[in-house]
């Protein structure tokens, strides 16, 4: 099975190849159960014009979703999408048709990809922090420690009024390895956005 055989032949029929893309970001991004190798080849590619055997079906499908997924996770421009798909299989036909669907899609599968994200996760609502300075103790007459108090209130996404706060204290070396951890995440940001 040659990909590039299957591209000329869906080529003839640009709306075949739409409502394939419109299946794939629906099992994608949607998780829609209901879109099977079986059930694009029923819909889609059992008409006397143009028939394709599961085999077929499941490799542009994967193609499509292998294509779409990693715009998708790697959010990337119409520009940079466009010119990866000079270097595929897909012909030039369906080469515009993925860039328009990219760029009407595009922010709403992001705004989903966000959602599955957080979906079941604790999202930050407050940050806090303060400085305090320990200056005597019982057993220490003298202290003077300074020590950094954190404070977190996180959500739940699905309820909002189950705040949880979360507090505590760091001293002086555990801040410094946080500060350093915090600088090499800046870094492969800044790395990441470069590429």
């Amino acid at each position: 099975m040659n990909l590039n055989i299957i591209c000329e032949k869906l080529d003839s029929n640009p709306k075949i190849f739409q409502a394939l893309l419109n299946g794939t970001s629906k099992f994608i991004f949607e998780k829609d159960q209901s879109i099977s190798i079986e059930l694009l080849q029923e819909q889609l590619f059992s008409n006397p014009n143009l028939t394709l055997n599961l085999q077929e079906v499941e490799l542009i499908f994967e193609s499509c979703c292998k294509t779409i997924s990693q715009a998708a996770f790697e959010n990337w421009e119409p520009a940079k999408f466009e010119a990866f798909l000079k270097t595929t299989a897909f012909t030039e036909v369906e080469q515009e048709l993925l860039c328009r669907f990219w760029r009407i899609q595009r922010p709403k599968v992001i705004e989903s990809l966000r959602k599955q994200a957080i979906l079941n996760n604790n999202s930050l609502n407050l940050f806090e922090w303060r400085i305090d300075v320990k200056s005597k103790s019982r057993y220490i007459q003298e202290l003077n420690e300074p020590t950094a108090i954190v404070e977190l209130t996180l959500a739940r996404q699905q309820s909002v009024d189950q705040n949880k706060l979360v507090r505590f204290e760091m001293n002086r070396q555990q801040l410094k390895e946080v500060i350093s951890q915090l600088d090499n995440l800046q870094q492969l940001l800044t790395i990441n956005n470069q590429n």
